[in-house]
């Protein structure tokens, strides 16, 4: 909290880092007068996944894995530490340092499959960071499930599977009732509309969040509650 002698006068700063067209944002963020300005932010990186035969590797989960030490100038708020790969094969993280330990991983129902990288070990191309998967790709372990959740996203205007839709989901906290983010639940509907999670689901009640990112930059979104049962694909058809 704030003391009061503080309350009434603050430092805004705001800064915006593009890098291939995806930000990493510190926006406004409110600093009492007699504390530390923000003077360190973090820096993007954009990495393309791809296969042996240079085709994009959707859906795949990257992160970090590194412990900071306390800065007190250094902008936390704006780093992007974990997400998916989209229909591209990419995504950008926003750190401090290029030299972290990451992990692109990938659950294919019966193990977890990972790959582990430095970014400034990885060649670039066209100025986007290049890591090749020897995995599999996570759409052809889907089509072969008999087990999770597999998402038919529909475009109302003409039936036809709509694709790029970002897709989250959150496990229900029976104790607290509260919602808690799956982090390894998570990516893109393909050209066809589908997303497929593998791991075997237990009952336990879900929201699941859909997300379009609009031209404008703005999101549209919806979100359901599923129970998904254990022993068979789970499939849900939701009409966009």
């Amino acid at each position: 909290a704030l003391s009061s002698a503080a309350s009434d006068v603050y430092k805004r700063q705001a800064v915006m880092v593009f890098a291939m067209g995806a930000p990493c944002f510190a926006d406004g963020i409110l600093l009492p007068e007699n504390e530390v300005e923000i003077t360190e932010f973090p820096s993007p990186y954009t990495i393309q996944v791809v296969n042996e035969h240079d085709k994009p590797v959707p859906n795949l989960h990257i992160y970090d894995f590194e412990t900071n030490l306390a800065r007190p100038y250094y902008d936390y708020e704006s780093e992007k530490r974990s997400g998916f790969t989209d229909l591209d094969g990419k995504l950008t993280l926003c750190l401090s340092s290029d030299s972290y330990q990451c992990f692109a991983e990938f659950m294919n129902g019966e193990e977890i499959i990972t790959e582990e990288f430095k970014i400034k070990d990885l060649p670039k191309k066209d100025g986007v960071y290049q890591l090749v998967w020897k995995h599999g790709l996570p759409a052809e372990y889907g089509k072969k499930a008999k087990s999770g959740v597999r998402i038919h996203v529909l475009d109302q205007s003409n039936g036809k599977g709509k694709a790029e839709i970002l897709i989250k989901a959150y496990r229900k906290n029976e104790e607290t009732q509260t919602w808690n983010i799956m982090g390894n639940f998570g990516g893109y509907t393909d050209e066809d509309g589908y997303f497929y999670y593998l791991p075997e689901m237990d009952g336990t009640e879900l929201k699941i969040e859909l997300i379009e990112i609009l031209d404008s930059g703005t999101e549209q979104k919806r979100s359901y509650i599923v129970t998904p049962q254990s022993g068979k694909q789970n499939c849900y058809k939701i009409a966009w």
